[in-house]
């Protein structure tokens, strides 16, 4: 949830100030607050390319591969970015395509908008390597710089930066996509002044969903300035094994009750029996903490976390209401019961979380939580929901309700065949099954290919290789 709030965050912030269009004329003072980049363009299709080779999708990579690769002008050993900068007043976006040719990518352009009806061309400027598309929206200003093509709006391009490498070092270069989110080089008052045009427009909207949106945006505002400095985050992928790695940096404000609560924080082994990669995995992860609760900032920071999250459930709940799938009938529980464990977690101080995805789809993952019986109510209700609303579909699927315990987890099983076009190809028409256990301070699970049989097996010998009993920390492919 942490993880979703920050991304949810940076979104919306690229949103907000790609919008923003109030300006200063100290061109020298523009600095990067959000930069999103991706590696290399050449290190981001070999890393698709092998983990969509290891799902079945290689046929598809491969045609937009060749496309990309046939575009003249681009280089490709470096990153493609948007950045916004602060100009002191306001926000300026950049994009940064890099290229070896600026004319061949503006010709590629030109040809391409030439077979469509928008309303848009392109003309030569007067400086070497300078372009205009003329945009309903205004003009767009291309700038050939240090081997980069420069997008701005005409109207911002005395912001144009100096040295655009200097924006995309502070991304990872092997990332397959990383952001830097530099609330130091803005300030508060700043993105205040740009959001006050979207509020004002939304204020005439009846919708509650509306106002509870725009509380939780003064929220979260408010409280990534008074903690957070600067977040720093990169998604890798290694191409010959498919191994995703995410790397995470956070400055907080050292006065912050954030910084406060991180500094009680102390090195505990997972009871997951450590770090563990499967040969051939697509994800792996494992974590575990420990804080000393200060119950004056915990609560400080939990009225905080349920300022943002509790309009953004209710938010979702009504949307659910609109549909006529009968959703929001397993949807709803499911919701109530996840969220009273993160905030119960939250406030215990104490984490800890193992998961792993083998390429073949077979995922092992286990938790431990606050209120196990509280999961295994949620089973309960869940089947009756299907039993009261979906019979036929249920007849589909072979469920064993706790059929068997083993390491005090009482294991469920749910087996059935995927026949839809909406899934992996290694897993249409194929047996899967997802086999659950749930104690009283830990859950885990287990889905694969496979009858309910195999897939407690490795969910088994997961639970026997652990370093105790909590919980399971490996996944013997």
């Amino acid at each position: 949830m942490r993880l979703m709030s920050k991304l949810c965050l940076t979104g919306f912030l690229a949103c907000v100030i790609s919008l923003t269009s109030v300006f200063t004329s100290r061109a020298e003072d523009a600095k990067p607050v959000l930069t999103i980049a991706t590696g290399t363009i050449s290190s981001v299709l070999d890393s698709i390319e092998g983990v969509a080779k290891q799902l079945g999708y290689a046929d598809q990579v491969k045609m937009a591969r060749v496309t990309i690769d046939g575009l003249q002008g681009i280089d490709k050993k470096k990153p493609i970015a948007v950045s916004f900068l602060s100009t002191g007043e306001g926000y300026a976006p950049v994009v940064l395509l890099p290229v070896t040719d600026v004319k061949k990518i503006v010709d590629t352009a030109g040809a391409l908008l030439g077979q469509t009806e928008l309303n848009v061309t392109i003309e030569e400027g007067d400086e070497p390597g300078q372009y205009f598309i003329e945009t309903p929206a205004g003009a767009v200003v291309v700038t050939a710089k240090n081997g980069w093509a420069v997008l701005m709006m005409d109207a911002q391009s005395e912001y144009l930066p100096s040295d655009p490498a200097k924006i995309v070092a502070t991304i990872e270069k092997d990332c397959l996509i990383g952001f830097d989110l530099n609330l130091g080089n803005t300030t508060q008052e700043e993105l205040e002044a740009a959001l006050l045009p979207i509020k004002m427009v939304a204020s005439f909207n009846p919708d509650p969903q509306v106002k509870r949106s725009l509380d939780m945006m003064d929220t979260m505002v408010e409280f990534y300035f008074n903690n957070i400095v600067q977040v720093k985050e990169s998604f890798r992928v290694d191409a010959k094994t498919g191994d995703i790695t995410i790397d995470e940096s956070i400055v907080f404000k050292s006065d912050s009750d954030v910084a406060k609560s991180m500094s009680t924080l102390k090195e505990t082994k997972s009871n997951f029996g450590g770090f563990y990669q499967p040969k051939g995995s697509v994800f792996s992860f494992i974590a575990a903490s420990q804080a000393q609760v200060d119950k004056a900032i915990t609560d400080k920071i939990m009225k905080v976390i349920t300022d943002i999250y509790d309009p953004m459930i209710d938010g979702f709940k009504e949307q659910l209401k609109e549909n006529e799938d009968g959703s929001e009938l397993y949807a709803n529980p499911v919701i109530d019961v996840l969220y009273k464990q993160y905030i119960d977690l939250a406030k215990s101080g104490k984490f800890d979380l193992a998961a792993t995805l083998n390429a073949n789809l077979t995922f092992v993952g286990a938790l431990s939580v606050p209120d196990g019986k509280a999961f295994d109510s949620l089973v309960d209700t869940l089947l009756k929901v299907a039993e009261e609303n979906d019979p036929e579909k249920l007849k589909e699927v072979t469920v064993k309700r706790n059929f068997t315990t083993y390491k005090d987890f009482k294991l469920t099983s749910f087996s059935g065949k995927e026949l839809n076009g909406d899934v992996p190809p290694i897993l249409n028409g194929k047996e899967t099954s997802i086999v659950i256990g749930i104690k009283k301070d830990a859950i885990c699970a287990a889905f694969g290919i496979g009858s309910a049989d195999d897939v407690t097996k490795t969910l088994k010998v997961s639970l026997d290789k652990s370093a105790t009993p909590i919980a399971m920390p490996t996944t013997p492919f």
